[in-house]
């Protein structure tokens, strides 16, 4: 008897849990269509250049999965409504600083992309971030107080493995090859 009120509170866990994501607009399991975005923007030759231009440079980790905010619907030439480009808002605690200040010792860090409806807008050869993730992030900061990875989004430098000092840039801010750095460097 007591078997059978376990499996019958099992399987209703189960529906629940089902349920709770199948009603989730943003779950991965939604998922149902990919769209690639092709960003262009401007390409830096080395860290330095990337560093000069950028208004903050921080070690960070990402402190959420991110909170996807649907793009402005857009207009074509013959007056047609289209969806935006749906954007993500990460949660990022600033562990160090190389240049620039903040006040805040957590900061919202913006992406192009993210889970709208059925669809996953994804920007091409872009990293991702993934939370409790150790980064240094190029930042800009926009207008609206969040920041905004430099490179069209690619200047986010990845921790190396067993190394905590050492991170690579991708490919995507160059346009040819990964850029490795250190913390030494910044």
């Amino acid at each position: 008897m007591n078997r059978t009120k376990l499996i019958l509170a099992a399987v209703a866990l189960v529906l629940v849990g089902g349920l709770a994501v199948a009603l989730n607009p943003r779950s991965p399991e939604s998922v149902t269509h990919v769209q690639k975005i092709s960003l262009d923007h401007k390409m830096y030759a080395s860290a330095k250049e990337l560093k000069d231009d950028s208004d903050l440079i921080v070690r960070g980790t990402v402190l959420d999965n991110g909170r996807t905010v649907d793009g402005q619907p857009l207009h074509t030439e013959d007056g047609k409504e289209v969806p935006g480009t749906p954007t993500t808002e990460f949660g990022v605690k600033v562990v160090k600083t190389f240049k620039g200040t903040t006040a805040a010792n957590e900061i919202t860090v913006v992406l192009t992309g993210g889970v709208s409806g059925d669809t996953r807008f994804e920007a091409e050869g872009m990293p991702w971030l993934a939370k409790q993730a150790t980064t240094i992030l190029y930042l800009h900061l926009g207008e609206d107080g969040k920041y905004y990875p430099m490179a069209g989004g690619a200047a986010i430098a990845a921790q190396k493995a067993g190394k905590p000092d050492k991170f690579t840039l991708p490919a995507e801010v160059n346009g040819s090859s990964a850029i490795d750095i250190s913390e030494s460097d910044l």
